[in-house]
């Protein structure tokens, strides 16, 4: 057991606890029509999106702190993933289904000292 195991345990635990299922998803690049590129992708799941990842996760405001100092939008939140079990990069991620609505991700990050990753924070608004 490497020295930061015990906080990606911790993070895993703790987002397993308090958090929800949602859905992690990156938006495909390749158009559904050639012809018509300017249409976008499918909007089927299945072509629409490169891929798409259940996870369990927690949605937290920003501190006033963070909010000054980060030029954090007022509005958004901070969406925490517990990194231990993920086989994806997550930083790839740019869309969040969460009951029912879609939030689009921003400023994503990996708290990863060494060679274990902890958990990844994103900024989501909707």
């Amino acid at each position: 057991m490497g020295i930061h195991d015990k906080f990606a345990n911790l993070a895993e635990r703790l987002i397993a606890k308090h958090g929800r299922e949602m859905i992690l998803r990156k938006m495909s690049r390749v158009p559904a029509d050639a012809t018509k590129p300017w249409r976008g992708p499918a909007t089927s799941t299945a072509t629409g999106y490169e891929f798409a990842i259940d996870v369990k996760a927690v949605v937290v405001e920003w501190t006033e702190e963070e909010l000054e100092r980060d030029h954090t939008r007022s509005g958004s939140q901070r969406l925490l993933v517990a990194a231990k079990n993920v086989t994806q990069n997550l930083l790839e991620v740019d869309s969040l289904l969460d009951e029912g609505r879609v939030y689009s991700l921003s400023k994503g990050s990996r708290l990863q000292p060494g060679t274990t990753a902890i958990l990844y924070d994103f900024q989501v608004r909707q």
